[in-house]
């Protein structure tokens, strides 16, 4: 059930269904990367520059 206390992260099984698998196809044209933590960091990528990095103020 949502919402049961449990022993730790994963105490719980949840058998497949069929219903609820789907295959998502996309076109990625920029990925936002977030890391939450004792210092916040956050990355972008873009198909623009060939999948290149930089750095982003969080």
């Amino acid at each position: 059930t949502p919402g049961t206390v449990i022993s730790d992260v994963y105490a719980y099984e949840k058998p497949s269904k069929r219903e609820r698998f789907a295959v998502l196809m996309c076109n990625m044209l920029f990925i936002d990367l977030v890391q939450l933590g004792e210092r916040h960091r956050r990355a972008g990528y873009s198909c623009k520059n060939g999948w290149m990095g930089e750095w982003l103020t969080p």
